[in-house]
């Protein structure tokens, strides 16, 4: 049992939550949902997860020395020396055979979104072994997967996803990274621990970051209610007022982030604050409610 808890650790399985985001184009317009669709959406879903859970093992083999001296990131796997080389090839083999089977699936009706698997897995690979040493790039290529998830969810039900609707998950990704950052450095009991691209963020840097992309990200997301993408899908003159929440959650996740530290994990500060869970899920049932009215 404890051997299967390891590999599920090592899967980082917790983090798969970050791949619901894949269902958001399917929000915009449910009505055009079929049985076929949503299972190409759970697809996409495992899709993902798998391929999440290879980068995982690779970033985290290639940092396990470096995170042994993390007061929180010692207690993954390789860190702390519970699972070795082979735990890692044979997970990842599995991993890698499963995205195989699904890349055979999706490529009989979605080339595209094969495509943009192979990127994701090129682009999170190039960061594991490189690009996560140079500053401000390393956050940009992070923020771009959750982009890339929203993209992928409507590329697998044929439907196109809001330019703005991209845009404002790419902003909102960056203040949620930049805060993810914030957080890694002020947990740090020696800075010379951290990797370079780190040491060279200054706190008020990172905050003015925070600021600038969670303001922009908000704009981004009015524009959207108010673009003519949104007033064909939902015609409804009310859908603005669903900014009041994305306001109230993204004012919410900085304070918390900023008060408590927990920055450095976003899919644990949003499942334990109820604030925000209330804020996803009224904005969610607004959103399906626009489609009916």
């Amino acid at each position: 049992m404890k051997y299967l808890w390891l590999y599920i650790k090592m899967l980082r399985v917790k983090q798969w939550l970050k791949n619901c985001i894949i269902f958001l184009p399917a929000l915009m317009y449910p009505s055009l949902l079929s049985f076929d669709s949503i299972i190409s959406l759970f697809a996409t879903f495992i899709f993902f997860c798998v391929a999440a859970s290879m980068v995982y093992i690779i970033n985290d083999w290639i940092d396990r020395d470096e995170d042994a001296k993390h007061h929180t990131k010692k207690l993954r796997p390789f860190a702390s020396g519970e699972l070795i080389l082979k735990d890692a090839l044979i997970a990842f083999v599995l991993l890698a055979s499963i995205f195989v089977l699904l890349c055979i699936y999706f490529v009989s009706f979605s080339q595209e979104l094969v495509f943009l698997m192979f990127l994701y897995l090129f682009q999170s690979f190039l960061y594991s072994f490189y690009l996560k040493n140079i500053t401000l790039l390393e956050m940009l290529i992070v923020s771009t997967g959750y982009s890339y998830r929203t993209f992928a969810g409507g590329l697998s039900i044929d439907l196109p996803t809001s330019v703005w609707m991209l845009a404002t998950i790419f902003l909102a990704s960056i203040f949620m990274v930049a805060q993810k950052r914030l957080s890694d450095i002020n947990s740090s009991e020696d800075i010379n621990n951290l990797r370079t691209s780190l040491r060279l963020y200054p706190e008020g840097f990172l905050n003015l970051i925070t600021g600038i992309a969670a303001s922009s990200a908000i704009v981004s997301f009015i524009l959207f209610t108010l673009s003519d993408y949104a007033e064909d899908r939902f015609q409804n003159e009310y859908l603005p007022l669903t900014s009041l929440f994305i306001i109230y959650a993204t004012f919410r996740y900085i304070q918390i982030a900023m008060t408590s530290m927990k920055g450095h994990d976003p899919i644990e500060l949003i499942l334990k604050d109820r604030h925000l869970k209330s804020c996803i899920i009224l904005c969610i049932f607004f959103i399906l409610f626009s489609n009916v009215i």
